[in-house]
C-alpha cells in the first residue's frame, strides 16, 4: 500500500507544472456566439450543404516541452448524411417515472421503507459474508470490527417493512430527495432513490459496479487485479450480447428514447458495506445524442490531476460550460440487472436546426494542436512524458443558449487521450517502448465540431 501510494505522489508531481502562454490563441472563443449564429441560420429542409470530408484516421505527432503527442484515431460519427441540432431544456423525473422504473427494477419486491441506513439484518448478512470471504485476516479482522460498531449504532431494522408488492405514484409524490429501502424475495434488500435530477435503483445496500479497469493491482498500476484479495481477477460467465439485450429492453421499458450505447466493460458488483464482491457481469452506459455517436466521458485518472491539466477549462472558454449529458448507466449480471442510474433528464424541445455546416477538418486539427501543445508543453520538466489520442468521436452536448431558455444539442467531437507510461523494475518513466506500455491514465477532451470551441462536459 505505501508503495501504491508513493507512486501515485510521483505521478502527482511529474505531471504538475506550469503552461506557458501560446503564441497563438488555441481556443477559438472570443464570446460572439458564432456557433449559436450558425445553427439558427441553419439550411432548410431539402437544402443541400457541402460538408467538409473527414479522413477515417487521424496519424500525427506533436512534441510538446515534456515529451510527445501521437495522435492515433479513427475518426467515429462523421458519416451521416445531416448533422441536425436539436432544443432541450432541463426537467425532473415525474412521480409516475419513478414508480415505473422502481417497479421495472425490483420485480420481486416483498416489502419497503423510507429511509437510507443499513437495517440491522443487512449488517449481521454482511457480518457472515466477510467470515466466509476468505479475505486476509487482518483485513477480514478490521472489517468486522467496523461492522460490529455500525451495528450497535443503527436503529433502522426490518420489521419496519411494509409488505408492498410494487410502488405507486405517491410514494414519489413528496419533495425529493429521498430513499426507499425495498426488500427482495430472496430477503436481500436494495435502495431506490430519487434526487429531482436523478434516479438510483440497486440492489444490496447501495451496491456499486467495479469495472474491471479501474481494479488497482499491488504495484500500483490499474488493470485487473485489486489490492489484498487471495485473488484478484474475475470471469464473467455470460455474452456481452446478452446483458445489452437486457439492458435494451429495460430501457425501452422506461419510455426513454433517443440514448446510444458509450461504453461496455465487464465488471462485478460490491456489497459497499463490504467491500465483497457478490456478482459479476457487464457495466453499460448509454448517452442521450439524439442519433449521433456516444463516447465515454468518464476517465481512469490514477494520478489525480491528468484531466486537471489537460481537460479543465474556464467557464467562459467552453460553449457547454454547466450542462451535462443526459445518461443511463446499468451493471448486469447473468441473472438480473443489479444497479441502475439515470441522470441529468433533458426535454426534447424539437429540431433547431436541419443540418448545420462543420468545421473543416484541417482547420479544427491545427486548434487541437495547437491547444494540446500548449496544455502537454512544460520545458522544466525533464522527466519526458508521452501521450496518445486513440479515439475521436463525432457526437452531440447539450450547450446552453444566450437567452437562458434551455440548450441546443451541439455536434461535438470529444478526444479520448491516454497517458503513455512503460513499467522497469516496478519504476514508471516516460520511455515510450513498444509492446510493453501500459496506459494506467486517460480523460476526454471535446472540442465544438461547428467552429472548434473547446467544450466542457461535465462526468
Amino acid at each position: 500500500m505505501k508503495k501504491t501510494l508513493c507512486l501515485i505522489c510521483v505521478f502527482a508531481l511529474l505531471l504538475c507544472g506550469c503552461v506557458p502562454t501560446p503564441d497563438e490563441e488555441y481556443v477559438v472563443n472570443k464570446g460572439d456566439n458564432e456557433a449559436e449564429k450558425k445553427v439558427e441560420a441553419t439550411a432548410l429542409p431539402g437544402e443541400v450543404i457541402e460538408q467538409p470530408v473527414f479522413p477515417e484516421r487521424w496519424e500525427d505527432r506533436i512534441e510538446t516541452g515534456s515529451g510527445e503527442l501521437y495522435f492515433e484515431a479513427a475518426l467515429r460519427g462523421a458519416d451521416m448524411e445531416s448533422f441536425p441540432v436539436r432544443s432541450v431544456r432541463r426537467r425532473s423525473f415525474t412521480p409516475a417515472e419513478m414508480a415505473a422504473a422502481a417497479n421495472a427494477f425490483f420485480t420481486d419486491m416483498t416489502g419497503l421503507q423510507k429511509g437510507s441506513e443499513p437495517t440491522r439484518e443487512e449488517i449481521e448478512r454482511a457480518m457472515e459474508l466477510v467470515a466466509k470471504s476468505g479475505l486476509p485476516e487482518e483485513t477480514a479482522s478490521m472489517q468486522l470490527q467496523t461492522l460490529g460498531r455500525q451495528l450497535q449504532s443503527t436503529k433502522t431494522s426490518e420489521a419496519g417493512f411494509e409488505d408492498r408488492a410494487g410502488f405507486t405514484e405517491e410514494d414519489f409524490a413528496g419533495a425529493s430527495p429521498y430513499t426507499y429501502i425495498v426488500r427482495g424475495a430472496d430477503g436481500d434488500c436494495g435502495r431506490a432513490d430519487d434526487m429531482s435530477g436523478s434516479m438510483l435503483l440497486t440492489r444490496l445496500t447501495y451496491g456499486s459496479p467495479q469495472p474491471k479497469s479501474l481494479l488497482l493491482r499491488p504495484d500500483g498500476s490499474l488493470g485487473e487485479g485489486y489490492a489484498g484479495e487471495k485473488d484478484p481477477s474475475f470471469e464473467v460467465s455470460f455474452p456481452l450480447e446478452e446483458a445489452l439485450e437486457r439492458a435494451e429492453e429495460f430501457i425501452k421499458r422506461l419510455g426513454a428514447e433517443g440514448f446510444t450505447l458509450a461504453s461496455a466493460e465487464e465488471a462485478r458488483m460490491l456489497n459497499s458495506l463490504t467491500l465483497c464482491v457478490v456478482s459479476t457481469g457487464y457495466e453499460l452506459k448509454f448517452v442521450r445524442t439524439f442519433g449521433y455517436a456516444a463516447a465515454d466521458t468518464e476517465e481512469r485518472d490514477a494520478a489525480g490531476n491528468m484531466s486537471m491539466k489537460i481537460g479543465s477549462v474556464d467557464g467562459d472558454e467552453a460553449f457547454s460550460y454547466g450542462w451535462r449529458y443526459e445518461r443511463i448507466k446499468l451493471c448486469v449480471s447473468e441473472t438480473r440487472i443489479e444497479y441502475f442510474e439515470w441522470t441529468s433528464p433533458l426535454e426534447d424541445m424539437g429540431e433547431a436546426g436541419g443540418n448545420v455546416e462543420l468545421m473543416d477538418f484541417e482547420e479544427l486539427s491545427g486548434i487541437i494542436k495547437r491547444y494540446f501543445a500548449a496544455r502537454l508543453g512544460d520545458p522544466e520538466n525533464k522527466t519526458p512524458w508521452y501521450y496518445a489520442v486513440e479515439e475521436m468521436t463525432l457526437s452531440a452536448a447539450p450547450a446552453g443558449r444566450r437567452d437562458s431558455s434551455g440548450a441546443y444539442m451541439m455536434p461535438v467531437w470529444i478526444l479520448k487521450i491516454k497517458l503513455l507510461h512503460s513499467r522497469a523494475d516496478g519504476d514508471y518513466t516516460g520511455r515510450r517502448m513498444p509492446g510493453e506500455q501500459i496506459a494506467i491514465d486517460w480523460c476526454t477532451v471535446a472540442f465544438n465540431a461547428i467552429d472548434g470551441t473547446r467544450a466542457v462536459i461535465p462526468r
